[in-house]
């Protein structure tokens, strides 16, 4: 076969293959032999263990150079009298290998074994066929160096029936942990320290997963059946640790079967590269399955479509699709957990099925599988590595790729919330504190609770409080292994990842593996955190894909539905679709603990062989790191050029450090009020010292806290700033000789230290009506430390003589924005600002101001 077909059936497997469902028939119980054929002797040991005898060993019949070549292979029964060995002993028959082209006794799909040969590079690696060590113990092994897929052949014997449905339960050693399926991937720098978080860990520290074999179709009844003939299952060893496994490493393997009342899947998808991909998806479903599990399990066949955009928009620098099929891969194909059916219909009440785009399908079915029985009268054999022929296959367990770390999602100090709050009618201004409590600039303020994007406003149970995240794509650093890649082919190859959160998986579950990994807790302690109060949903925290043009149909504002966990409520919130959310964030009700949500980061690897692209996806759980706000500074547009991974797709790259940037500005940028005018004044009645020595004069106030300063830095256009009598400087009047020098002024803060270019002012929702409340004379300050003077940044005159409105004057238009530029050399390193408005076009002491929102630009 040429090796572009070999990646026809290189991909079927790499696709993926979810099956648990019913038994094929044979295709014919008529075989070619050639009886009394005389042994031959030879020094190939790959049949025979060190302590036993192989009659394919003495023929010479089926060895690593000539095995595809051969039509029939002698099996060990204890029944056939038509050979003998060298010994004189008898017990074996000759049966037809599963791609002879005649007839064969197989359960597997047809055309399986066109594309299994050397020149595809599958190499023997292992023959039990034919050995007296154990009787029907007649197994096979192939290795692809490029799959990673450790593929085996197992000849039932006739005659045989048990249970109704069937799978391959396969157990290895600890060392070999790393390079199987588990549900997420061994990055090289960690491993299984924790084995009991596991639950495929048994007690001795091996691990167990059940994989179902490769057939050709259902029995009537929609069950796998152990019907005689070839059956064939694969084994991951795709994940590159850097070294090869020990002698002493071994695979156990035993069928399991159930009663015919256990629910039964089956899922086929097979894909191929040839310049093109074709998906093909077959589900069939069984007389028990529930409607709630193929709806899940349906979500599979997505998986052939995203392969095939990944590689056709990468090879056509279509970027944006390629990291569309990459949120497409995460949400379906990295993992399906938490695959549930009807409790009535399933003996434990639900299948935790487990698919990964890695180089071999697997179901595990925790809770299920305590339900099943072991297959009396077939072999479960154990195969230690140092059986295993190296000699074709060097890079045999050291795996294809991997990540060298474990990718990284930030945690910052920010965290977005929502209040809903209830006000005296009538209070006195008190000196403000900057605190958790943003907008509490008024003595006697009565919280109600915090308003929730899932509903209510019961503080303590819905989720309104969430951390800003992201994830870092400088994390994610895949290694090859030179031993199957050439350096060029390593050099060119593309890697992206992404980064969500799938709608089954549930805050906590990923726990196990990150305790087992030594990952630590998705529980995380809050630290001298700044807090931004009700912020628009369609801002950066809340969406991913800020910067990107095509939002790929990802909307904002989706949510998962809240859920009970450690004792409070939580959910993830941000841009999605039901199904997927691209890095979320985590909110919890006000007095529950910090938890992170079930991130998860699908890492997709293409390499383009002899012209051909092969296709690597796999999942990892991230590591949590801290990144204080203000030191995002580190992630400039230089280090972010020079901090790029090797052979990650510059654009897709680009993007997601887009994303990080514009959420280093958002809590930058993001102003927080400090002082400011009142709404309405009754009387002037007490001075304050709100800072070295400048003392204003304030008055009592009917208040109207909606209409208060603070809504000019809400976000919100909608919302506005409305204040009547000016309030008095009375240090800088007594400076100036004007005992009525006054102003409305608005003090607040940023985040960081920032170098602001312009700034930005929205008239109010009401403008058109009330035009003369518009600002016509204002002023902008700044200072770097709250011991330094005032600087003024900017000031804006807008009424030429006679009082027409200059080119600078705010329309009259509602909610309408109007920029304004700063000197960039007096505007640099300020944190604090204060802004004045010293007249109206009113122009009346007694009159309104009135304005929507004020923005800085940088």
């Amino acid at each position: 076969m040429k090796t572009k077909n070999f990646f026809k059936n290189m991909m079927q497997t790499a696709a993926v293959c979810l099956f648990a469902a019913s038994g094929f028939t044979a295709c014919s119980d008529d075989m070619d032999i050639v009886a009394n054929e005389e042994p031959q002797k030879m020094t190939n040991a790959l049949g025979a263990a060190a302590d036993t005898y192989n009659i394919n060993d003495d023929k010479q019949s089926f060895t690593a150079e000539n095995w595809r070549d051969q039509e029939a292979i002698y099996i060990y029964d204890g029944e056939g009298r038509d050979y003998t060995d060298s010994q004189g002993r008898t017990g074996y028959s000759l049966v037809n290998l599963p791609w002879l082209q005649g007839d064969k006794l197989t359960n597997l799909p047809n055309g399986f074994c066109d594309d299994i040969t050397r020149e595809n590079n599958w190499e023997l690696v292992l023959n039990r066929c034919g050995s007296r060590s154990i009787q029907d113990n007649n197994f096979f092994v192939l290795y692809n160096k490029y799959t990673g897929t450790l593929r085996f052949f197992y000849y039932q014997p006739k005659n045989f029936q048990s249970g109704n449905d069937h799978v391959w339960e396969v157990t290895m050693t600890d060392n070999m942990a790393r390079n199987t399926t588990l549900r997420y991937g061994v990055p090289q720098d960690r491993s299984i320290k924790d084995k009991k978080s596991i639950e495929q860990y048994s007690e001795d520290g091996t691990i167990t997963e059940y994989t179902t074999p490769w057939v050709g179709r259902l029995s009537s009844d929609g069950l796998i059946t152990p019907n005689s003939g070839w059956w064939a299952f694969d084994v991951d060893l795709s994940l590159y640790s850097g070294k090869g496994l020990s002698q002493s490493d071994n695979i156990h393997l035993q069928m399991r079967s159930w009663e015919k009342s256990h629910v039964s899947l089956s899922s086929l998808i097979a894909a191929k590269i040839d310049g093109t991909i074709e998906a093909n998806v077959d589900l069939l479903q069984s007389q028990h399955l529930s409607n709630s599990m193929m709806g899940m399990v349906s979500k599979v066949g997505s998986m052939g479509g995203s392969l095939y955009k990944v590689v056709t928009s990468l090879e056509t620098g279509k970027w944006g699709e390629a990291l569309s099929a990459g949120i497409n891969m995460g949400k379906t194909a990295a993992n399906l957990c938490g695959v549930k059916t009807e409790a009535a219909q399933d003996i434990q009440g639900k299948i935790d099925g487990t698919v990964t785009l890695s180089m071999t399908g697997s179901i595990e079915t925790s809770g299920s599988i305590e339900a099943s029985k072991q297959t009396t009268g077939i072999v479960s054999p154990t195969f230690y590595l140092k059986d295993f022929d190296f000699s074709n296959a060097p890079a045999l367990g050291e795996g294809i790729w991997n990540l060298e770390t474990s990718p990284v999602v930030y945690y910052t100090d920010a965290y977005v919330d929502w209040r809903s709050e209830e006000y005296h009618t009538t209070k006195k201004w008190t000196r403000p504190v900057l605190s958790d409590k943003v907008g509490a600039f008024w003595d006697g303020m009565k919280y109600v609770g915090k308003k929730s994007p899932f509903g209510g406003v019961n503080a303590s149970k819905e989720p309104c409080r969430g951390r800003v995240c992201y994830f870092d794509p400088t994390s994610v650093k895949v290694t090859l292994n030179p031993h199957v890649f050439t350096e060029d082919e390593i050099r060119n190859a593309k890697v992206y990842a992404v980064c969500g959160v799938r709608h089954n998986a549930k805050f906590g579950s990923t726990e196990g593996y990150r305790t087992a990994m030594d990952l630590g807790s998705s529980e995380l302690s809050a630290k001298g955190t700044r807090n931004f109060t009700n912020r628009p949903f369609d801002e950066v925290p809340f969406d991913a894909l800020s910067s990107y043009t095509d939002k790929m149909g990802k909307k904002t504002g989706v949510k998962f539905d809240a859920e009970d966990f450690n004792n409070g409520k939580y959910g993830v919130f941000g841009r999605g679709d039901k199904d997927y959310l691209l890095e979320p964030v985590a909110l919890h009700a006000a007095d529950a603990a910090d938890w992170m949500p079930a991130y998860e980061v699908n890492v997709t690897l293409v390499v383009e062989h002899e012209g051909t692209p092969i296709v690597y996806s796999r999942t990892f759980l991230p590591k949590y790191e801290q990144m204080n706000s203000a030191r995002m500074t580190d992630l400039t547009p230089e280090k972010i050029a020079d901090s790029r991974p090797d052979n990650y797709v510059a654009e897709i790259y680009s993007e997601q450090m887009n994303h990080i940037k514009d959420l280093r500005n958002w809590i930058w940028r993001t102003i927080h009020p400090a002082y400011g005018s009142p709404y309405k004044v009754h009387q002037w009645n007490w001075s304050i010292n709100l800072d070295n020595g400048r003392w204003y004069e304030i008055p009592a106030i009917e208040d109207k806290v909606e209409e208060s300063f603070s809504q000019i830095f809400d976000g919100d256009p909608a919302t506005k700033w409305c204040c009547r009598i000016k309030t008095r400087n009375a240090s800088e009047a007594k400076s100036v000789g004007d005992s009525n020098r006054s102003v409305w002024f608005a003090e607040f803060q940023t985040n960081a230290v920032v170098s602001p270019v312009s700034y930005t002012l929205v008239t109010a929702n009401d403008n058109s009506v009330f035009s003369a409340r518009r600002p016509r004379t204002w002023a902008l300050y700044g200072r770097e430390s709250v011991n330094d003077a005032w600087k003024l940044l900017d000031k804006q005159e807008t009424a030429a003589a006679g009082g027409v409105p200059t080119a600078n004057a705010l329309p009259h238009t509602n909610m309408t924005a109007k920029e304004y530029q700063l000197n960039p050399a007096s505007a640099s390193n300020m944190h604090y600002f204060r802004f004045e408005v010293l007249n109206t076009w009113d122009n009346d002491e007694n009159s309104y101001m009135q304005l929507g929102e004020f923005r800085l630009n940088w």
